[in-house]
């Protein structure tokens, strides 16, 4: 499995899939200034964090039959 790096993550699910920082803030459990924080790389998520960022990312790209 290709690792995907949070920011690629979080720029697909707002650019491909439409899903907005504030609902995906609200998925997460984190704030949108967190999102904002990993996907500019101010920060990094935990572990728990970026497996269920991936989970997001799957679910998403499962459902809209999204490529990549």
């Amino acid at each position: 499995m290709k690792k995907v790096a949070p920011q690629e993550i979080i720029t697909n699910l707002v650019n491909k899939f439409g899903i907005t920082k504030e609902i995906l803030a609200g998925k997460m459990g984190v704030t949108t200034i967190t999102i904002f924080r990993w996907q500019y790389s101010k920060t990094k998520p935990t572990y728990a964090e970026l497996k269920l960022l991936n989970q997001i990312y799957r679910g998403y790209k499962s459902k809209k039959g999204g490529k990549k």
